[in-house]
């Protein structure tokens, strides 16, 4: 999909998605438990692409999201955070649920949250 809209896949990593009474310091936080055919998932993938060479404005983000669940779908906000103190932009989402500013998005529910 990626290669089919222009970008080319450079990384990946991993939403460890915590419980939703989760909050930042607190001790032996539980990990949310998802649904699942053999495993009962507790993280989400997710990969970023590019289009080009953008500069890379640093090299030390960790390819991990600790955050919690919120409603079904819905992504950390954080993730946004991440991509930007990459890269200066533009910034796209696919299969996006909701509009952020200085972001385009794709995706058939982008106004769901």
């Amino acid at each position: 999909l990626m290669k089919a809209g222009g970008f080319e896949y450079k990384t990946g990593g991993a939403w460890h998605k915590r419980s939703k009474t989760w909050f930042e310091g607190q001790p032996n936080p539980k990990s949310a438990f998802g649904t699942g055919y053999l495993l009962r998932s507790a993280s989400e993938p997710f990969l970023i692409g590019t289009v080009g060479n953008p500069d890379i404005l640093n090299k030390s983000t960790r390819n991990i999201i600790e955050a919690a669940v919120r409603e079904h779908s819905r992504k950390p906000d954080c993730q946004y955070d991440m991509i930007e103190s990459l890269f200066d932009g533009p910034y796209l989402e696919l299969f996006a649920r909701n509009q952020r500013p200085g972001w385009s998005v794709f995706g058939n529910q982008v106004d769901k949250f």
